[in-house]
């Protein structure tokens, strides 16, 4: 469940105002402590999140981290960047992820191989405090079978007020039992905050940003969905709108329970990060991307009036090395709480 203050990416729990969306953190020689999952959502049966990644982290103690990403191209996975935290001012190397693909949940106190990461670029400036910039991009060592997942377009549309969301992940289904982690991938939909109610409910909110949603009760993501997708619908194919980042903590939701009244989730708001995703993974911007003019399921009035901008810098890059330092929930403290 989240806590108070932000929790971030696979290592720490923040204290402040504002709760992420932790990712799940395990000891392999005692299993799961916290798996969190979609809260009022359902199992997915359909082909329409073949590009949800699974991925776990681990430290050469046993210790780890699972998150959710987003296949964006054949090689590359999106997720969040407080997912590649390994305690604070620490990253994970990139030999210590594992990522599969089959909408299921490896267990975790058994040896889950997957498909290996050789490079980890970080959005150069994150805040692992705010959790401002929660992006990063995971390279695989090899290309992914079309018949194992298909890359996700990211959607460069506005978000209207009739916008359907549709956020999917492998974190818990209970906010009060960490246990209920279910074997498969789940999904559930989620309507836009308007700017207001978006601003009200966390500091500098900027809807070029991010997107937040209006916090309907029983319906959210939550621990284990951090750097999940936050997708809609361009005709009948999902493009990525944002990435699983945190929730704040309110005065009617002051322990930051997930699927409670008074409280939303905020996500990356991709489309403004779209000039440097595709500079690193050296794409044209127009070839992984796709504009509600292609049949967006929307109809009413923008609920934020900023365009997409150039987001430039230098990648931090986390190369194949050693397994090193694993996480402890007690090291870093925030100003926001992760939902991973």
């Amino acid at each position: 469940m989240r806590t108070s203050g932000i929790v971030g990416c696979a290592a720490a729990f923040l204290s402040t105002s504002s709760v992420l969306a932790f990712p799940t953190i395990f000891t392999r020689d005692v299993g799961v402590s916290s798996v969190p999952r979609i809260v009022g959502g359902e199992v997915i049966t359909d082909d329409d999140f073949r590009f949800v990644a699974f991925i776990e982290g681990r430290g050469s103690d046993g210790s780890g981290t699972t998150c959710t990403g987003s296949l964006i191209a054949p090689n590359v996975v999106l997720t969040a960047a407080h997912c590649t935290m390994a305690g604070s001012n620490v990253h994970y190397d990139a030999s210590a992820y594992q990522i599969g693909f089959n909408h299921t949940t490896p267990s975790m106190t058994t040896e889950f191989k997957g498909y290996s990461v050789s490079k980890v670029a970080v959005y150069p400036d994150f805040n692992e405090k705010s959790l401002r910039n929660d992006l990063a991009l995971l390279f695989l060592e090899d290309e992914i079978p079309v018949s194992v997942a298909e890359s996700i377009k990211i959607y460069s549309g506005d978000i209207l007020s009739s916008t359907q969301l549709f956020a999917a992940g492998f974190g818990i289904t209970d906010p009060e039992d960490t246990t209920s982690v279910p074997t498969e991938l789940m999904k559930v939909e989620l309507k836009p905050g308007n700017d207001t109610f978006c601003t009200q409910n966390t500091v500098g909110y900027d809807p070029k940003y991010l997107v937040c949603t209006d916090g309907t009760p029983g319906k959210d993501t939550c621990q284990g969905d951090s750097g999940g997708p936050l997708a809609t619908l361009v005709g009948d194919t999902m493009a990525l709108v944002g990435v699983t980042s945190y929730a704040p903590l309110t005065e009617s939701n002051p322990n930051g329970l997930c699927g409670q009244a008074g409280s939303t989730g905020y996500y990356v708001h991709i489309n403004a990060y779209l000039s440097w995703i595709a500079g690193i993974i050296e794409a044209q911007e127009s070839d992984i991307s796709i504009g509600a003019g292609q049949g967006a399921n929307t109809s009413s009035e923008s609920l934020t009036e900023s365009e997409s901008e150039s987001e430039s810098g230098s990648e931090f890059e986390s190369e194949s090395k050693s397994e090193s330092e694993s996480k402890s929930e007690s090291e870093s403290k925030s100003e926001s709480e992760s939902k991973s």
